[in-house]
């Protein structure tokens, strides 16, 4: 802190990023509050991404690495920052000039843990060019009343559009998963952070035409296994309601309807959990493992619109895993 000012980090993992990085790092240095350090993670590339680091001498602080992944990266690069307060900024992400300046103002306006802003995809075009897109402008409390919830499995912001306070960061660390980022910030919500929304887009999270999407297989697994924790979680804690027990049950059926005819463990193993959140009998899970516990779902809405009578089963949110902004629009 300077004269009464924050200090805020803005870490940056970096993994063959050298098409990205310059655009990215200049949208940093413009940003209008200006008491910030930079910190640069070099996990390992392979490209011209750490010619790029060097060529910004003092302007930044670097860590070279052996590749360990983005949430072993942002690890690092949270060990070495010195401010109150840390940004982190994925490799070819963009920040709005006044980003950092209106979360701070907000963080320190209102004793909050962490502050978010709305964003904009930078969809990639078939000529790969980027161009502004879909604008994600909802709050947390107008996804769901209950946060965790809303973290869980209705609500996502990328990490350009997030500044958190020290103290809440302190409490929690970086995991090594695809879904790392949704995972850190359920987690500051479990240690007690408090949200500041600021109106306004202030960030561009760059859509790339091939990415996560190209092993789903291995984002369902991942994902299944944050439910896991999620639900342990809840669990842990005697927090398990009936809205988030319908909440998980939505999930695990998502997963398992995607795995049933790609991987059985995995199909195997969202049932188990199916089965323990809602009790069924015998037949009817036999049932389900036949066709599939979306299949059922259908199935018992039909036989209840023939015979006249209002569907009382478990309402299914569809699309809550593919509709995250990393697969391919």
């Amino acid at each position: 802190m300077t004269n009464g000012t924050p200090l805020v980090s803005v870490v940056v993992p970096c993994f063959n990023g050298g098409r990205f990085l310059q655009e990215t790092l200049e949208s940093i240095f413009a940003q209008t509050y200006k008491e910030l350090e930079v910190i640069l993670v070099e996990d390992g590339s392979t490209d011209n991404t750490a010619e790029i680091i060097r060529s910004h001498g003092d302007r930044v602080r670097c860590k070279f690495q052996a590749n360990s992944g983005g949430g072993p990266a942002r690890e690092a690069g949270t060990k070495m920052a010195r401010g109150e307060f840390i940004q982190y900024v994925d490799q070819d992400d963009l920040l709005f000039p006044d980003a950092i300046e209106k979360r701070l103002a907000a963080l320190m306006a209102s004793g909050g843990d962490v502050a978010y802003s709305d964003w904009q995809w930078l969809e990639e075009m078939e000529d790969g060019a980027f161009i502004p897109s879909t604008i994600r402008a909802r709050t947390i409390e107008e996804a769901n009343a209950d946060a965790q919830i809303a973290l869980f499995s209705e609500w996502w912001t990328p990490l350009v559009g997030l500044l958190y306070r020290r103290r809440v960061v302190e409490r929690i660390t970086w995991k090594k998963c695809l879904v790392d980022d949704a995972r850190f910030l359920f987690d500051a919500c479990v240690a007690g952070a408090r949200f500041v929304h600021v109106p306004g887009v202030r960030a561009y999270y760059r859509v790339h035409r091939s990415g996560a999407s190209r092993d789903r297989l291995r984002w369902f697994q991942d994902v299944f296994e944050r439910a896991e924790y999620i639900e342990a979680i809840w669990q842990r804690d005697d927090a398990l309601t009936q809205e988030r027990r319908a909440a998980l049950i939505s999930y695990y059926a998502e997963i398992e309807e995607y795995a049933k005819k790609r991987d059985r463990k995995l199909q195997r193993g969202a049932l188990k959990h199916i089965f323990s959140l809602e009790r069924r009998s015998v037949i009817y899970r036999l049932l389900i493992q036949w066709l599939g516990y979306g299949s059922m779902q259908r199935v018992a809405m039909i036989r209840d619109l023939l015979l006249g009578k209002k569907y009382v089963g478990k309402k299914l949110v569809r699309g809550t895993i593919l509709a995250h902004p990393r697969w391919d629009p």
